[in-house]
């Protein structure tokens, strides 16, 4: 049995909580976006979509609490480019405010100065387009347990997408 608000794995790998971790998604792509947000949804998440930077931008506006922490998400899985805010402007803007939120970036562009600016930023990881969307759950559970840790934060393995 586990103690209140631990965390404990669920069949699917997500992690399971009284109540589903919430992420936000930033895609601009449709098709991808949607691939991300139903696996996630189907791993038990409550998920929140954004199409552009504006609107990742809009959304992390509109949950913070108090205290400066982002309220309404757990996670962020972001896409790096995108119209309007990249989501680079936006962890190097924030950064202090998403200190205890998890953030996922997805990039076309494998720049080695882009994954270092992002990892420098406090993202957990970074992973390369095309990707397999097992290993993108796979850093969510792992990103989520991580939190409750005394370095939730840490850099997860990046993730660098084999093209056939």
């Amino acid at each position: 049995m586990t103690a209140p608000g631990q965390d404990v794995f669920g069949t699917r790998g997500s992690v399971m909580t009284p109540q589903p971790a919430r992420v936000l998604v930033a895609e601009d792509d449709s098709e991808l976006r949607t691939l991300i947000v139903m696996a996630l949804r189907e791993d038990g998440y409550q998920v929140t979509e954004a199409v552009d930077g504006n609107e990742l931008l809009d959304g992390i506006a509109d949950s913070i609490m108090d205290d400066g922490r982002v309220g309404a998400f757990d996670l962020i899985v972001s896409d790096i480019q995108m119209p309007g805010f990249t989501a680079l402007d936006i962890l190097a803007g924030l950064r202090r405010t998403l200190s205890h939120t998890p953030v996922i970036l997805i990039t076309a562009f494998g720049d080695p100065l882009v994954r270092h600016k992002a990892e420098r930023l406090g993202a957990v990881c970074v992973f390369d387009k095309p990707f397999d969307i097992g290993d993108l759950r796979s850093a969510v559970v792992h990103a989520l347990a991580r939190r409750t840790t005394d370095n939730p934060l840490a850099p997860w393995p990046s993730h660098r997408s084999s093209k056939n």
